[in-house]
């Protein structure tokens, strides 16, 4: 085997195999989007999908958004292909129940994924079907009439069914009662807190929004530019309405593949622009070196793209916009102090730590930061195991909840417990038996939480 999967490395490096296979094959897909408009177009939508600091960090992540987020466009380029060769032929329909599978996986498999926005894509992509066939439409209903009533029947169930499916979430709001532009700012605002693109600018504002313009209109006679843009229209319209859950980008990360789409587009029309005004006379080699220089050395910052490479830094990402937890300077301290016949307490989102069993077959117990009775649970499991080690992340131990003291040794259920290291906002503590007619640990104080 490349890595032993019995051991922790082994679990990341597996664990991370699918991410890396599903951001890789996406790859083809967007090609053949951007190949819509044109060869160059689909080169470089290629490019940007591989280079993008936010798409390469999620292609790196062990989360289901490195698969599902290009799986869900490309469910919808697969009802786009069928409709367009037409339903006479079996291709379409295979790529129909295709497109019907990975609906029915967000619905019925993985329900508690964020894959369930493709059924938003899906919609929109009906709206863009029936503004496309239109006219079609309107002569087939002049001519039969009475297909008005199953047609209406048809949209009462969908509708309904939808709204059911909005109703068991707990994360959509039928009713909106305000505006977040959130989404819209983590791809054309400013966000202090995260860089997720290669802007060199402070304000991506300035440059994001041009050339997303710039691509709109230059491919506005595309159909299937058409079909991405009411796509990403309808998904902003869920993500500023409708979602009602606390933001964080990876919940917006079905728009990008979208987005670098038309940034393509933008940057092929800056190029017929530069081609057709600033150089008429020039060769088209020359006209690509001065959009490069444009586009690469102006907008894009080289040193965005190095940082993305090169990340790895324990705390608020700013390439994801997520916080992230280093948790290998611990592992190495576990490793050399864990010995048999200790136990461990981990908090929940350490959950590299809580892999232990991997690496050492140790009893195992979990923190539970928000449990009114956390105290007296960790209380019990220091009563069935007179040694080890508990791990708390700042977070759940002093942020959001009150947890244990952070330095000096204290009593707690019949034991000695002391931090033993401060790494990486998380404290690792050690507990033993208390240590009788010691008068070393006479001035210990008792923690009474």
């Amino acid at each position: 085997a490349i890595v032993d999967p019995q051991t922790l490395k082994g679990f990341f490096f597996w664990g991370r195999v699918p991410a890396a296979v599903g951001s890789d094959l996406a790859g083809i897909f967007l090609y053949w989007t951007g190949r819509k408009v044109s060869k160059g177009t689909g080169l470089l939508l290629l490019l940007l999908w591989a280079l993008w600091p936010w798409a390469f960090s999620i292609g790196r992540t062990m989360r289901e958004y490195a698969w599902y987020v290009p799986m869900a466009w490309t469910a919808i380029l697969f009802l786009y292909v069928a409709v367009e060769k037409g339903f006479r032929k079996w291709q379409s329909w295979l790529l129909v129940l295709l497109s019907g599978a990975m609906v029915w996986h967000a619905l019925k498999i993985d329900i508690h994924s964020t894959f369930k926005v493709v059924l938003i894509m899906v919609m929109a992509f009906v709206l863009w079907w029936l503004w496309d066939k239109k006219g079609v439409i309107v002569d087939y209903i002049k001519t039969k009439p009475l297909l008005l009533i199953p047609a209406g029947l048809g949209i009462i169930v969908l509708g309904k069914i939808s709204l059911d499916l909005a109703m068991k979430s707990s994360h959509v709001s039928i009713v909106p009662d305000s505006i977040n532009l959130m989404a819209f700012r983590y791809y054309f605002g400013t966000i202090d807190t995260h860089l997720m693109h290669l802007w060199r600018a402070h304000d991506p504002l300035f440059v994001s929004l041009p050339i997303f313009g710039i691509g709109v209109i230059s491919v506005r006679k595309n159909k299937l530019a058409g079909l991405a843009l009411v796509v990403t229209a309808v998904l902003y319209t869920f993500y500023s309405l409708f979602f009602d859950r606390y933001f964080r980008p990876r919940y917006t990360a079905y728009i990008l593949p979208m987005y670098l789409f038309f940034m393509a587009c933008g940057i092929r029309g800056v190029y017929q622009l530069v081609r057709h005004y600033v150089l008429p006379n020039r060769r088209a080699l020359v006209s690509i070196a001065v959009t490069s220089i444009f586009v690469g050395l102006i907008l894009f910052s080289p040193g965005v793209l190095a940082k993305t490479l090169m990340y790895k830094d324990h705390g608020h990402n700013k390439i994801t916009g997520e916080f992230h937890f280093r948790v290998d300077r611990i592992m190495d301290y576990l490793h050399e102090h864990v010995a048999p016949g200790d136990a461990m307490l981990v908090a929940h989102l350490l959950h590299p730590i809580r892999l232990m069993p991997f690496d050492f077959d140790v009893p195992m117990g979990s923190y539970s930061w928000s449990s009114a009775g956390r105290f007296d649970s960790v209380a019990r499991f220091m009563d069935k195991h007179p040694s080890g080690y508990m791990v708390l992340d700042d977070k759940r131990n002093i942020e959001w909840n009150k947890g244990f003291p952070l330095e000096a040794p204290f009593r707690f259920a019949g034991r000695l417990v002391t931090p033993v290291l401060r790494q990486d906002l998380a404290t690792v503590y050690r507990w033993e038996l208390w240590p009788q007619g010691d008068s070393s640990v006479k001035d210990v104080p008792d923690f009474s939480p």
